[in-house]
């Protein structure tokens, strides 16, 4: 079967062309640990990590000094630094079909055939009408996954089924919060990582990583102990401790002989939002992750 490359990795050609997003992990550390970083690493939110050659790129949802979709590259990473950003501002199609829309959020950077192709949402805060420029994970009603065209990156015309991966129960004074998925391959499972419960409130952010696993792409998904996610079930990977709170808005990169997870967490003091990354190791068919131990 004759491989083929992206972002670094090598793809046999049955599941790259499946359309969807997914990416295998070739190895891991023996005990995952927090990398030390410096430099431009906050206010960040929502990180999604890419290398090319030997630089890293982390883009995010802020804006950063008056852009959208802010980039910070780093050689060794370790000290990032602010080199530009996708937009100015939100693209005009997106103001026309979301009235009020200021700001672009969570995006996702995949390289595919040479090119590089950035997804992103844009919608007003706090609203359930958003629109995905070029990406699905849903705040308001679960996880859904549709499959995309190979070729041109958007929504597949010849399967249209919207499938339905994760969900938690709604009701009074539980919002049922679940956003952020991201997919990867490893072993002999698909893991889906999502962030629970709520963000953006600094110190009081209770945003914590989950995941569960399934033997197909299109799920069930269930934790480790076998309970499903459309049941609002997950297996904890990061939660907040006494200096960093509400660890989520995660990816995933394989990077060579090791797998890294980029996040945010906020200052427990400061309420700083903050980039964060860590080696992904497994264990019995499980992830970890590690939170950094620094003061922010």
């Amino acid at each position: 079967m004759e491989p083929v490359t992206q972002m670094g990795r090598v793809w046999p050609k049955s599941f790259a062309s499946t359309g969807l997003a997914l990416i295998f992990s070739a190895g891991a550390l023996l005990a995952q640990q927090a990398i030390p970083l410096r430099g431009d690493i906050s206010p960040i939110h929502d990180p999604t990590i890419a290398r090319e050659g030997s630089n890293y790129y982390v883009f995010s949802t802020n804006r950063y000094r008056q852009k959208d979709l802010p980039e910070f590259c780093s050689p060794d990473l370790h000290t990032f630094t602010f080199c530009g950003s996708i937009f100015d501002d939100v693209p005009a199609w997106a103001r026309t079909e979301i009235p009020g829309a200021k700001d672009i959020w969570a995006p996702d950077v995949k390289y595919v055939d040479g090119v590089y192709r950035v997804y992103y949402a844009v919608s007003t805060f706090g609203s359930n009408v958003s629109d995905i420029g070029l990406a699905f994970g849903s705040f308001w009603s679960g996880i859904k996954m549709r499959r995309v065209n190979p070729a041109t990156g958007k929504l597949s015309a010849k399967d249209k089924k919207l499938y339905s991966l994760a969900s938690r129960p709604r009701s009074q004074g539980h919002p049922g919060a679940i956003e952020a998925p991201y997919i990867v391959g490893h072993g002999r499972y698909y893991y889906l990582f999502v962030s629970f419960d709520q963000c953006c409130k600094g110190a009081q952010s209770t945003y914590r990583t989950m995941v569960g696993r399934a033997e197909k792409i299109t799920g069930p998904y269930k934790d480790k102990n076998g309970r499903s996610m459309m049941d609002g079930n997950a297996t904890e990977l990061l939660a907040g401790n006494d200096r960093w709170k509400g660890p989520g808005g995660q990816s995933v990169l394989e990077d060579g002989d090791r797998d890294l997870l980029v996040f945010h967490a906020y200052g427990a003091e400061d309420g700083r939002r903050t980039l964060q990354i860590s080696t992904l190791t497994w264990d019995n068919d499980c992830p970890h992750a590690a939170l950094e131990t620094r003061q922010p």
